[in-house]
């Protein structure tokens, strides 16, 4: 963008009139000052995918994403697709970047939470009818069984889960008063099957893969 347009991409998508609360910008890992400022100015949402930034070795400037005011949502992008490791990921990788007074402090629980819920319905601009838990809001539930050794006990359910949780703590799904997933047992789609189906289209692919001969992995030493 540099080399070819004299702006870095936000600033290049402001000037074109990209940038605004319809859009919101994945990953944003290589933001500069001057993007943030103009992801702000212009009320763009940010998607942060903390597992994905984790396994890529580069963490956005969330901090800095977040003091200046601008919307968040989490996303899982495609190396890993529960939303629990996600959020684990994201409020560690933030710690790490943020320089508080007291270490560890900010962000809580609550704000991973409200970033996957609440920012994940502004995201799909749907605000008005999900990601939280009131009146007039559609009933999306996860029913959690805190029964478990490393939930229980617990002086916050929230903070105990999202610090030391297991997506199997999840035992009923209700999307928009429908539950799709009761007793651990997926109501939608006949699992076990899908299952199945999934491990043979990944044993083709990994066969035909093969055919090559053996992938070099790099390694230390």
């Amino acid at each position: 963008m540099l080399r070819y347009h004299g702006v870095r991409p936000a600033i290049f998508l402001e000037q074109h009139g990209y940038l605004g609360p319809r859009l919101f910008a994945a990953h944003a890992r290589y933001c500069d000052a001057g993007e943030i400022g103009a992801l702000a100015r212009t009320d763009t949402m940010v998607a942060h995918q903390a597992a994905m930034a984790a396994n890529r070795g580069v963490n956005p400037p969330i901090a800095s994403i977040r003091e200046a005011g601008i919307r968040i949502c989490q996303g899982t992008d495609n190396n890993n697709n529960d939303m629990l490791h996600v959020m684990k990921t994201a409020i560690s990788m933030e710690r790490v970047q943020r320089n508080d007074e007291i270490p560890g402090t900010l962000p809580q629980p609550e704000d991973m939470l409200r970033d996957c819920c609440v920012g994940g319905a502004h995201a799909v601009n749907m605000a008005d009818s999900l990601g939280s838990l009131e009146v007039g809001q559609k009933a999306d539930l996860l029913v959690l069984d805190v029964m478990k050794p490393h939930l229980t006990p617990s002086g916050r359910i929230l903070s105990a889960w999202i610090h030391n949780g297991q997506p199997s703590d999840i035992e009923s799904v209700m999307v928009d008063g429908r539950f799709l997933m009761r007793n651990h047992r997926v109501l939608t789609v006949d699992e076990e099957a899908l299952m199945e189906e999934a491990w043979q289209i990944g044993r083709r692919v990994w066969d035909r893969l093969l055919e090559d001969g053996p992938m070099p992995l790099p390694r230390f030493g």
